[in-house]
């Protein structure tokens, strides 16, 4: 509940933001979205916070489907590099956060979600992995342009 919490009142916060940005813009062209944007980010921070069991599992959703996104993303990108050294690391990335989607999927069926915040963290450091590996295969490009 602290999770959701923290989410919700970070919503709250960037959609105040938002709302104070909105009013510096001079056309309503610009304006417009900025106010839509920052009313359904204040709405949607409001109401988890008011309800948030409802917002806890909404919150379990999205994270699911980013997990998804994630996972699908580092399976291209390691396919779009099979001869590169970081294609085992992405691929095993990939195929890890797809797994964690599917049981934060599963959790949420049996009503579980306190588990939910190691999955969270697992995924974390597989992102941060599958960085340091783009990284360093832009090193290695860097290099070999210079030569």
């Amino acid at each position: 509940m602290a999770a959701v919490t923290l989410a919700a009142a970070a919503l709250v916060l960037s959609g105040g933001i938002q709302l104070v940005g909105a009013f510096s813009e001079t056309e309503w062209r610009t304006r417009g979205p900025s106010l839509l944007t920052a009313a359904a980010a204040l709405a949607l921070g409001l109401s988890i916070l008011f309800h948030p069991v409802a917002g806890a599992k909404a919150l379990t959703i999205l994270m699911a489907i980013l997990l998804l996104i994630s996972g699908l993303a580092k399976l291209a990108w390691s396919l779009s590099h099979r001869n590169d050294s970081s294609f085992w690391l992405l691929l095993v990335s990939g195929f890890i956060s797809i797994f964690l989607a599917l049981l934060v999927y599963r959790h949420l069926q049996g009503g579980r979600s306190a588990i939910i915040g190691t999955f969270l963290g697992v995924e974390l450091m597989l992102n941060g992995l599958a960085l340091l590996a783009v990284a360093a295969l832009g090193r290695r490009i860097l290099a070999r342009m210079k030569e």
